[in-house]
C-alpha cells in the first residue's frame, strides 16, 4: 500500500539540470513487511517549481497574491467546516491536477527505480503517487511532496549571449569613447550559469591588430554575468570574439563601427 514505501535516493533531495536524477521505491504492506507489488501497480511523478521569494515580493507589490497564498487563505476560512476527510480530499484532488512528467522506470531487486530528468535550476517541490490498480486514481507515497534543489548544469556557448548594445546610438561609437559588453553565460535549458576564468575569452580585432581583453565576473548580478570593456581611439571597423572553451557565445562575433 502507498501509505507504506519507503523511499531513498539522492534524487528526492537535489538534481542537476539536464541529469537523471535517480530514487528507488520499496513497496510494503500494510504491516510494513515487504509485498510483491500487483502487475497493475504504477508510479508517477510531478516537478513543480517555487516562487522565489523576491518574485512573491513583486507580485504583492502589484496586488497580486501567489495562488498558493490564496488557497491558503481559502482554506482558513473554511477549516472550522471541514473535516480531516474533506481536507484529505483537497489534498487528492490538488495531487490529480498535477502534470505528470516523463521518467524511466524500472524494476532493480525488488525496488521501483526512476530515472527522471528536471531541466529549471531552483527550489521545486516534487510529488510522487502510487496507482495500485493502474486505472489513474494517484495515492501519495510517504514524504511527498518531498523539496527538491535543482542547480544549473555547464555553461554552454550557444544557450549564452555576447550582451552586445543593439540600440541605434550604439551601432557606431566615437574614437576614444568605452564600450561595455555584459556577456551572460546559461546552460543548455537556458538557466544562468558559470564558468571557470580561463574558460571565458574575449579578442578584439582592431585596425591596429589583435588585442587579448579581460572580462571579470560581473558581481552582484547574478549567475553567470560577466563584463568585458574596450577603448577604441583609432576609426575604423572592430570585431569582438566572445569564446567560452573556445565556441563562440550566442552573438558573437559582435562587429561596431569608430
Amino acid at each position: 500500500v502507498a501509505p507504506k514505501c519507503t523511499l531513498q535516493g539522492g534524487g528526492l533531495q537535489g538534481a542537476v539540470a539536464g541529469n537523471p536524477a535517480v530514487l528507488r521505491i520499496t513497496c510494503k504492506d500494510q504491516y510494513s513487511n515487504l509485498a510483491t507489488p500487483a502487475p497493475t501497480l504504477k508510479f508517477g511523478l510531478s516537478l513543480q517549481q517555487v516562487e522565489a521569494t523576491s518574485d512573491i515580493k513583486e507580485k504583492r507589490r502589484k496586488g497580486q497574491e501567489p495562488a498558493e497564498k490564496l488557497q491558503e487563505q481559502r482554506g482558513r476560512t473554511q477549516k472550522d467546516n471541514e473535516g480531516d476527510e474533506a481536507r484529505a480530499q483537497k489534498r487528492k484532488s490538488a495531487m490529480e491536477a498535477l502534470l505528470s512528467q516523463s521518467f524511466e522506470g524500472r524494476w532493480v531487486d525488488g525496488e521501483y527505480e526512476i530515472r527522471y530528468v528536471a531541466q529549471n535550476a531552483g527550489a521545486h517541490q516534487l510529488h510522487l503517487w502510487a496507482d495500485p490498480e493502474g486505472i489513474g486514481e494517484r495515492a501519495a507515497v510517504p514524504g511527498s511532496p518531498y523539496t527538491l534543489h535543482v542547480v544549473e548544469n555547464d555553461a554552454a556557448p550557444a544557450s549564452s549571449s555576447i550582451g552586445y548594445p543593439v540600440t541605434e546610438e550604439k551601432k557606431n561609437i566615437y574614437a576614444g569613447e568605452k564600450l561595455t559588453l555584459k556577456p551572460q553565460l546559461r546552460d543548455q535549458f537556458g538557466n544562468p550559469s558559470a564558468a571557470p576564468p580561463e574558460a571565458l575569452t574575449a579578442l578584439l580585432e582592431a585596425p591596429d591588430g589583435s588585442h587579448e581583453l579581460s572580462i571579470k565576473p560581473n558581481t552582484g548580478k547574478g549567475v553567470g554575468t560577466y563584463e568585458v570593456s574596450c577603448e577604441s581611439n583609432v576609426k575604423g571597423e572592430y570585431t569582438l570574439h566572445v569564446e567560452l572553451n573556445g565556441q563562440p557565445i550566442g552573438g558573437s562575433p559582435g562587429v561596431f563601427m569608430v
